[in-house]
C-alpha cells in the first residue's frame, strides 16, 4: 500500500496508519511519499513521517521517501530522495 502526495493532508495520521494496520497482509508494507516540507507548502517533513510511523507500525512496516520536483513551482517527481525504511523488520505483525 501507498500513500502518495497525501500525507500532509491527513489531521490524524498516526490514528490511520493504526487504523491500516490491521488490513495489512502478514510481511506487508506501507510507503509513504510525501514532498518534504512543513504543511502549509503542501509537505511534510520526512523525520516527523518517520516519528509517527513508529509510533503507530511495527517497525520495519513503513518506507518512507521525500520526492522535489526538478522543475521549481512544479507538482512532478523530479528528484527523489533515497527512501528511508524504518529499523528491524518484524514479521510477526
Amino acid at each position: 500500500m501507498a500513500l502518495l502526495k497525501t500525507y500532509h493532508e491527513v489531521a490524524h495520521p498516526v490514528v490511520l496508519l493504526r487504523n491500516l494496520r490491521p488490513s495489512l497482509k502478514p510481511r506487508a508494507r506501507i510507503g509513504i511519499i510525501d514532498r518534504n516540507g512543513n504543511g502549509k507548502n503542501h509537505g511534510v517533513n520526512k523525520d516527523v513521517v518517520v516519528r509517527e510511523a513508529a509510533q503507530a507500525l511495527p517497525l520495519g512496516r513503513c518506507y518512507v521517501a521525500n520526492y522535489e520536483s526538478s522543475t521549481p513551482g512544479s507538482q512532478g517527481y523530479g528528484h527523489h530522495d533515497p527512501a528511508q525504511q524504518l529499523n528491524n523488520d518484524d514479521s510477526s505483525s
